[in-house]
């Protein structure tokens, strides 16, 4: 009869698992406790390198000032006592949302049709026409509708826009900087 045991001792792991979940412009990253770690350095790729962007005694991180729709390789690791462990095997690739609509514009005969991609965390949005260099609002809409249509429109040339509604407030920066210019025959 064997009476021996064997025990499995488990493995430390020394990297964090990262995840993230994206806002307008920016991402959180979110990773669990290393055991033994007391600080975590985030780093992100860029230029070629790895630059730590942050030191955090926390077990997340926000990345903010993002380009939305652009994509970013990020990476935490840890300190356990003196030393860190500078393994960024657990990098990931991170895409932040959109801080304004992204509009398409379609015109047919004297009808335009405007359709945008969703804002994470939009409350609604409004289109807008610019009429003797002020905006004019033509519609609110819910924040499940992405896409608006207007029809018998004079012809000319039109600088139309879809801001967002976030935490109860219309979004109007850099307006004038993301117009779309349609012109009706």
């Amino acid at each position: 009869m064997n009476n021996a045991f064997t025990f499995l001792a488990p493995v430390r792991t020394l990297t964090p698992v990262v995840t993230y979940t994206k806002g307008k412009g920016e991402v959180t990253l979110n990773w669990d406790k290393i055991i033994g770690a007391d600080r975590y350095a985030v780093f992100a790729y860029v230029n070629g390198k790895w630059q730590k962007a942050a030191e955090v005694g926390t077990t997340s991180y926000t990345f903010k000032g993002l380009t939305g729709g652009k994509h970013y390789n990020v990476a935490v690791i840890a300190k356990i006592g003196s030393r860190w462990y500078t393994d960024v095997t657990n990098a990931i690739r991170v895409k932040p949302g959109d801080i304004y609509p992204k509009v398409s514009s379609f015109i047919y005969g004297n009808s335009v049709s405007l359709e945008w991609d969703a804002i994470s965390d939009a409350e609604g949005y409004a289109v807008g026409c610019k009429v003797g260099g002020k905006w004019k609002i033509l519609k609110q809409l819910s924040a499940s509708e992405t896409e608006f249509s207007i029809s018998k429109v004079p012809s000319g040339t039109y600088e139309l826009a879809v801001i967002a509604k976030t935490d109860g407030k219309w979004d109007t920066t850099n307006l004038n900087s993301r117009t779309v210019t349609i012109t009706v025959n």
